[in-house]
């Protein structure tokens, strides 16, 4: 006689399985699909900075903003520049660690980025961050974000006052994204 068999208790042998599917691809989605926002970009970007890892710093700006340091880029278009993103990163990095390798290091500076004041666009962003030294507010400053690369990368960057917060408030992206769409081929 053929008696069913009775269901033994346990854990199912697929649990494991999907256990280890599941992390693997949360993994896959954090290292090669996950587009940084621009705020972590300028939180690493000032990390980077403030621990001499001038190879990081370079990757997190713009060809467009690199090109200015790199008198051997500043005749190319737009579309040769991104075309020679991964060179002109290699020698952002060099140019800066010999800008600033007489610099001495400068610890306890860190950045507070003040987010209801961040806008993202479809090409852009905007962030206001707050230098902070020993943890005690220094300055104020704007970094305007393009989205180059798969990501958004630094194009330009200054001080600013508290006085100028209001406007950031009323200020729309679209424009700038209009003009960064241009300048990145994009149609």
């Amino acid at each position: 006689m053929n008696h069913p068999q009775a269901h033994k208790p346990g854990v199912p042998k697929l649990l494991p399985v999907l256990i280890v599917a599941i992390l693997a691809g949360m993994y896959y989605f954090a290292g090669y699909v996950d587009i940084s926002t621009p705020e972590r970009t300028v939180q690493s970007f000032y990390k980077a900075y403030f621990d001499k890892d001038y190879e990081t710093v370079a990757d997190h700006l713009s060809v467009f903003w690199a090109a200015n340091i790199l008198p051997q880029y500043q005749n190319l278009s737009p579309a040769e520049l991104l075309e020679k993103r991964d060179a002109i990163v290699t020698e952002t990095g060099t140019a800066l660690r010999n800008m600033e390798e007489n610099q001495p290091p400068q610890p306890g500076l860190s950045i507070e980025v003040l987010k209801e004041y961040s806008k993202t666009g479809e090409y852009s962003a905007l962030i206001i961050y707050q230098v902070m030294e020993q943890e005690q507010p220094i300055q104020k400053e704007v970094a305007f974000l393009i989205k180059e690369a798969a990501g958004y990368k630094i194009i330009s960057f200054s001080p600013i006052e508290d006085s100028d917060l209001e406007s950031i408030n009323e200020y729309n992206l679209d424009q700038l994204d209009a003009s960064f769409k241009i300048l990145l081929g994009v149609h």
